[in-house]
């Protein structure tokens, strides 16, 4: 697996766990309201992290170990696009968490701007992603690709 992929897999459980804390607090202040009420203002970073920084991490992580190679050689396609996306997804997502965290406790123009930005950096991730994968994925959506032939059959042999 590259190596690139086990830091996108091992940010995406990184995120799942913190997401997992979370979602047993807020659980926890079902059953103990006087004293985890304040769990529920974790539930949007909950739902952040799982969605943003687990699932769709998770699944970039294995689509840059799956997709296929661009050559024999094993080039994977525009590695510092792969990279910075990597960057810009961890970046967003954490952001994300701490400003919609902090929504809950201060108010202010200003937090609504960060939040716009993080997800304005996620969706850029998300962009620089499909341009790494786009050269690994152009020969199977090419509007050439015709279907492989199938070798002549040689009449039977007869005896």
């Amino acid at each position: 697996m590259p190596r690139l992929s086990c830091w996108f897999i091992k940010a995406a459980l990184v995120h799942l766990a913190v997401g997992a804390v979370f979602g047993g607090l807020i659980l926890s202040a079902k059953g103990f309201p006087a004293l985890l009420g304040w769990a529920w203002l974790l539930l949007s970073a909950h739902i952040q992290l799982l969605v943003g920084g687990w699932l769709i991490q998770l699944a970039l992580g294995m689509a840059y170990w799956m997709l296929p190679r661009i050559d024999a050689a094993g080039e994977r396609g525009r590695y510092g696009w792969a990279v910075a996306s990597f960057v810009d997804l961890n970046a967003g997502v954490v952001g994300a968490a701490i400003a919609l965290g902090l929504r809950s406790f201060v108010e202010g123009a200003w937090l609504d701007m960060l939040l716009a930005v993080v997800a304005l950096l996620q969706l850029i991730a998300l962009v620089e992603f499909a341009w790494h994968a786009w050269p690994r994925l152009q020969p199977i959506v090419s509007p050439t690709t015709t279907a492989p032939q199938r070798p002549a059959q040689r009449p039977p042999h007869s005896a």
